[in-house]
């Protein structure tokens, strides 16, 4: 693949292409080796009514109310932004912003790629207070030149109201090529996992489902965990 010819993109523009070009490989694996399976005290802190619950229902607390709303939006507007504001929604109420982190949405770093300055639009994104990215969400839509050797960045992308998560290594020769517009030697291993619940629903439910509902819950909060793992370590080499 070493002669596939790379051009620059700003990281809306990429595609099945630039992940040849860059020698990225994509690997599914199954649920329960990529996220710990969550107990019920991990989910305690949660309203039950999040899980059940519809916009109509009576006596829900305001904050269930809020993500019903934000669920409501992003599953009958079709509208971009309002998935992104889902998502944002989401991993605030899961626990993602805890105290020196804050969520943002339409974040924009630079992107240097084959020698030209492009960007990277960021759909929602999780950064600590030196504003270091620490987790990416992207509307099923980056690269990013950190001063470590590697930094394996957690990520999800949002198909409507379908989470898939990932762990996406990053490291400087990965950064390296793509700047210079170069193959790669070393290919970049990323791990993906797909929500689903069980084998006889609909391909394209999401979340508006109660069932789904559950089970993607349940991921974000396991996820969380695993993000955290990764991430700290990061943020203890910045001290």
């Amino acid at each position: 693949m070493a002669n596939i010819i790379r051009s620059a993109k700003s990281s809306g523009d990429w595609c099945s292409n630039e992940l040849m070009a860059y020698n990225i490989i994509v690997t599914a694996i199954a649920p329960e080796h990529f996220i710990p399976k969550v107990d019920l005290p991990a989910m305690r802190g949660l309203d039950l009514e999040l899980v059940s619950a519809s916009l109509d229902a009576d006596g829900v607390s305001d904050d269930t109310y809020r993500f019903l709303t934000y669920l409501h939006m992003a599953t009958n507007t079709g509208q971009e932004t309002a998935i992104d504001d889902f998502a944002r929604e989401v991993l605030r109420t899961i626990g993602f912003e805890e105290r020196g982190l804050v969520l943002r949405t339409q974040h924009t770093i630079p992107l240097t790629i084959c020698g030209d300055n492009k960007v990277a639009q960021i759909d929602v994104c999780l950064l600590d207070r030196q504003s270091t990215i620490l987790l990416v969400v992207q509307n099923d839509k980056t690269n990013f030149n950190p001063s470590l050797d590697l930094m394996e960045i957690p990520c999800i992308t949002m198909i409507g109201t379908r989470p898939i998560f990932y762990l996406v290594p990053v490291t400087k020769a990965l950064s390296d090529a793509v700047i210079t517009g170069q193959w790669a030697p070393v290919p970049t291993r990323v791990l993906k996992c797909v929500t689903v619940a069980g084998h006889n629903r609909r391909a394209r439910e999401g979340m508006e489902t109660p069932e789904y509902r559950k089970v993607a819950l349940e991921r974000f909060v396991a996820f969380n965990a695993v993000a955290k793992s990764h991430w700290k370590k990061f943020q203890i080499a910045q001290v």
